[in-house]
């Protein structure tokens, strides 16, 4: 049997935890960032491509990632309807979570996708990615939080997590300093 969807969770010790700045007088927020508590929903009917998500994501300090096929079996995981889910996987609205979907799949494409999850779960931050170029312009109505290009090499993968995790830092930052 092949599963539809993977789980890693990343038990490192050395995560990719950012401490602000704790001086009073500091304009800094007064709280730390941290994925810890993120889990990382990559949907992508390239297996290779989901696998170098399950790799590179942890090197970064991501402690869940989990991979999905299609979009048919991200709805499952939404639903509760996954019987292959292990405990603590299924889906809470008190978590933080980032939905990674790429835009061109079988069945459901990522636009699709992308506009129910943003019309369903909008506390979810969704990061759009293509190995089109002008694919970005099909992503025009779901206003993702961040659109990528493919990677084409390990090194540009690589950036655009980091592009990924800046991005997460700066709006956590931004709701902290904003309250």
């Amino acid at each position: 049997m092949i599963l539809k969807h993977t789980q890693y969770i990343n038990n490192n010790t050395s995560t990719n935890n950012m401490a602000t700045n704790n001086n009073p007088n500091s304009t800094e927020p007064n709280s730390t960032f941290s994925l810890d508590d993120i889990t990382f929903l990559v949907v992508d009917d390239d297996r290779a491509n989901r696998r170098l998500f399950q790799e590179f994501l942890p090197e970064h300090g991501a402690k869940r990632v989990i991979t999905f096929s299609d979009g048919g079996d991200l709805d499952s995981y939404f639903n509760g309807k996954k019987e292959d889910l292990k405990a603590g996987e299924e889906y809470t609205p008190e978590k933080k979570y980032v939905l990674i979907t790429d835009t061109d799949m079988p069945g459901k494409r990522g636009p699709e996708i992308g506009m129910e999850v943003r019309e369903k779960y909008p506390e979810i931050k969704i990061a759009a990615m293509s190995g089109r170029k002008e694919s970005q312009m099909e992503w025009i109505d779901v206003k993702p939080d961040i659109y990528f290009n493919k990677a084409d090499s390990l090194s540009e993968l690589d950036a655009r997590l980091d592009d990924i995790i800046s991005f997460l830092k700066f709006q956590h930052d931004y709701t902290v300093k904003k309250n």
